[in-house]
């Protein structure tokens, strides 16, 4: 009884492990995947807890944050599965595994990959946006990439069903049974072949494009003592492209070598077990570094003064790896906005990109030193470039006048299609701070920001820079709206200054409309010139008022002018008296009059707006007295007579140097002129006596002394 008793239980107990050294070589495989999987599981955990803490309630909703906590869960999943696994094979090293088991975890480590792989798709869609790349050329790239993963996907659906009918016809441990014909399995060999295939193209997609655009002209970003250049930021984009993308493809090119040349299925199961987790980091670590730019944005002051280096990403950066749900930006221009959202593309000059900041370098070559010196202050400054913002709510209407002033602001327009959390007028917020971030690495000196709300919708805020500071804001809510489309009438040329024409008193008379001309004088003004064509000028933006009320007179104005100004912030304020802005725009034709000035005819064009006048921020006396200050002339200058040399001399607003005479009281008796002989008193008294006979006057001799 006793050992039929021991018998019966014997089967359910592990049974005893190989003596000696047997037991350290049968666990030897298990204790190396176990090693692996908690290395890259230690890995996986803190870049997962820096993804969420460098995110955003706005960048957790985006699709790349979402596939990439899915690909982190998914490795980690893998690592406790795996550890599960091995400790049990260590355990029990002669127990066989459950079939059921094995599938599954072939299944999740072969879809990995794939889930990595179309993260890099996604990204490659920021460098190759729909609405910019031609339709044949963006089939041509994105249809095989495509059609590549369907036959991946599959592929991986054929070989778990080949491997169950496998292991359902052949008893024993499954992996055992997978170990001698593996390399012989034809869905391994296609697998692995189509992986080096889709990164193999993916990256070269990339990096070309990335390279296209490393050699264009510099353009230097400066933040206070902090300057970068674009150069530098497509290079570090270049070095995350090739952790990201090349890496991946060297394994998959190591184990395809294998698979073909060593048929051990250890070395295969570790390079491929390896290769999962590094395609996941790659990919992860990118995400973190953009997610750095996002924070940075809402927290853009923080430690940079200690630190010296600020190493965050470039918008460009993150809207590559994190903000690529769209693409939209003007041919010449690089995109994304980005916290700053935005958007970035890469066909050309400007810079869209909040960038990493390092310290103030010397500059290397002649390039760099004008790159540097363009950006200094001018006497006669630039363009200004308006940076057009998006708030958390815009509606269709806001969004198509965004785009048509921005088609008139062409080409001195950036586009942050991403919508943020920005409010202007809260001091509380950190929307200020963001604003003059932004403006810093743009080199901007205006924004449009559209935001609409139940308590005031359609509203878009006009916002002036100085130095990189907000000077004044001025917010508008668009009543009604004509797009150009409804004109089928010429449009203008995009850059070509306007004529602009204020036709209402209360422009030169109330400050509330006397800071909307500024604004919209500073907005619409190009190059400055010294002359002009009348051929070159070919639209003119009208604005009016509508019916001033009695209210509003002269007197009023004055009175509101004198009131005491807030030291800082917005001003709310009673403007339901206040007459609508009329905004047209029309184009120029030049027809002949008989005369040398042209007949002129105006054809609507659009945009057409109706706007009223909200809350506003007045300028800073002190801020405003500086952007008033004339700059102090150069020595040349000086020199030729427009100094200090020169009194009662000076250049008017509109750039003229006019001078002032002091003139007396003269007294034209005492004139001194020249003595001429014919002149002289008696000359004619004396040619009448000697036409009488009359004897002249004998000359004096001078004398002269021996």
């Amino acid at each position: 009884m006793e050992a039929n008793s021991t018998e019966n239980i014997m089967p359910n107990v592990f049974p005893p492990p190989p003596p000696g050294l047997n037991y350290i070589a049968a666990i030897q495989p298990s204790l190396t995947f176990l090693m692996i999987g908690t290395a890259w599981g230690g890995v996986l955990l803190p870049l997962l807890v820096a993804l969420f803490y460098f995110s955003t309630k706005d960048t957790r909703r985006r699709p790349i944050f979402i596939l990439n906590v899915l690909s982190i869960l998914l490795g980690l999943f893998m690592v406790f599965f795996n550890a599960v696994l091995e400790i049990r094979a260590i355990l029990a090293p002669l127990q066989p595994l459950n079939p059921l088991t094995s599938v599954v975890f072939g299944i999740v480590s072969s879809g990995t990959p794939l889930l990595v792989e179309f993260i890099l798709v996604i990204r490659l869609l920021a460098v190759y946006p729909f609405t910019r790349t031609p339709k044949p050329i963006w089939c041509a790239i994105f249809v095989p990439l495509v059609l590549i993963k369907i036959g991946r996907m599959v592929n991986i659906i054929f070989f778990s069903v080949q491997y169950v009918q496998l292991v359902q016809t052949v008893s024993g441990d499954p992996i055992s049974v997978a170990q001698s014909p593996w390399h012989r399995f034809p869905g391994i060999k296609i697998e692995w072949i189509l992986q080096v295939i889709d990164n193999t193209a993916t990256s070269t997609l990339f990096i070309f494009r990335l390279k296209s655009v490393m050699h264009t002209p510099g353009r230097t970003v400066a933040s206070g003592t902090y300057r970068v250049t674009y150069t530098s930021k497509i290079k570090a984009l270049f070095w995350i492209a090739v952790s990201n993308f090349v890496f991946p493809v060297i394994l998959s090119i190591i184990q395809l070598i294998m698979l073909f040349r060593d048929s051990n299925f250890l070395k295969g199961a570790y390079t491929f077990f390896t290769n999962d987790y590094v395609e996941i980091v790659g990919v992860l670590l990118a995400t973190v570094w953009a997610s750095t730019a996002h924070w940075s944005d809402q927290n853009p002051t923080a430690d940079i003064e200690s630190t010296k280096v600020y190493s965050g990403p470039s918008r460009l950066a993150r809207h590559i790896w994190l903000d690529n749900s769209q693409s939209s930006a003007s041919t010449g221009n690089v995109v994304e906005s980005l916290g700053i959202p935005g958007h970035i593309e890469l066909d050309g000059l400007k810079e869209r990109s909040e960038g990493e900041i390092g310290p103030i370098n010397k500059p290397k070559n002649a390039r760099s030193k004008r790159a540097l010196e363009a950006r200094q202050p001018k006497e006669v400054e630039d363009p200004r470039t308006a940076i057009f913002v998006k708030g958390t709510h815009t509606g269709e209407v806001l969004n198509n006048v965004m785009r048509e002033l921005m088609a008139l602001k062409r080409p001195n327009a950036i586009a942050f299609n991403k919508k943020n959390a920005i409010h202007p007028f809260d001091e509380a917020s950190t929307s200020i701070a963001s604003l003059e971030f932004w403006a810093n690495k743009n080199d901007a000196s205006m924004f449009v920001f559209g935001q609409t709300t139940k308590k005031r919708p359609h509203g878009l805020t006009f916002v002036r820079m100085y130095d990189g500071k907000v000077l004044d804001m001025a917010e508008v809510g668009v009543e009604n709206w004509v797009g150009m489309a409804d004109f089928k009438t010429p449009k203008s040329t995009p850059g070509h200054k306007p004529l602009m024409h204020f036709a209402s008193e209360l422009f030169d008379t109330h400050p509330r409309f006397i800071q909307l001309k500024s604004m919209l004088i500073d907005f619409f003004n190009g190059e400055e010139i010294e002359s002009i064509c009348l051929p070159g000028i070919e639209h003119i933006i009208s604005i009016s008022c509508g019916p001033t009320p009695d209210s509003l007179n002269n007197a009023t104005a004055m009175a509101y002018a004198s009131r005491p100004k807030p030291s800082s912030g917005a001003v709310v304020e009673d403007t339901s008296n206040f007459p609508k802005v009329h905004i047209r725009t029309y184009t120029l034709k030049l027809l002949a009059s008989g005369t040398r000035i042209p007949r002129v005819e105006l054809t609507p064009m659009g945009p057409s707006l109706d706007l009223v006048l909200r809350r506003h921020q007045p300028a800073d006396a002190e801020l405003l007295k500086q952007a008033m200050k004339r700059p102090k002339l150069k020595k040349s200058d000086i020199e030729s007579g427009l100094g200090k040399k020169k009194k009662n001399q000076e250049v008017d607003e509109m750039g003229d140097l006019r001078g002032r005479v002091h003139v007396g009281n003269q007294d034209l008796s005492k004139l001194q002129t020249r003595k001429m002989k014919g002149l002289k008193a008696g000359k004619d008294e004396m040619d009448v006596d000697e036409d009488f006979g009359g004897e002249p006057n004998p000359r004096k001799k001078r004398r002269t002394e021996a």
